[in-house]
Formats: structure tokens, sequence, C-alpha cells
């Protein structure tokens, strides 16, 4: 189930997309954003991801972020 940013806390939310009247009404109705699917970014820092610095000692978490870093081809392997 999807949680709303107010639900989690979230104050502001800064979001681009062009105009579109039924996501417009989707957004002011629903509180409800459309956002790309990050496969078809044209940019791979759009989704940088960022880890927690505070978790990477722990070894299923850092194999998890080396995981996503090499699918998005932020990580080559050597």
């Amino acid at each position: 189930m999807a949680v709303k940013a107010a639900e989690a806390g979230i104050r502001k939310l800064y979001h681009y997309e062009a105009f579109c009247p039924v996501y417009l009404a989707d957004t002011l109705v629903n509180q409800r954003i459309h956002v790309s699917n990050p496969q078809t970014f044209n940019d791979p820092w759009d989704c940088y991801p960022c880890p927690d610095t505070r978790r990477v000692t722990d070894p299923a978490y850092r194999a998890g972020c080396i995981r996503v870093f090499r699918r998005s081809g932020l990580l080559c392997r050597v």
C-alpha cells in the first residue's frame, strides 16, 4: 500500500511533470503523482542511489547496494 508524503512526515515535495490535465486532476484529487520508470531515464544520475553509510559494514546490505550499482551501470565488474 502506498504511503502519502504527509503520512511519512514529508512537508514539501517538488516534482516536475509535463502538463497533462488528467495527471493534474489525479494529483489534486487523489494526492498521487505520476513518475517515469527509472529504467527509461536517459541520464544515469537521474536516479542516483544513495547508500546508507551507517549500514555499509553489513555484508547483506553491501551486497544489495553492489547489485543495484551494477544493474544501473554505475559500477563495472573488475
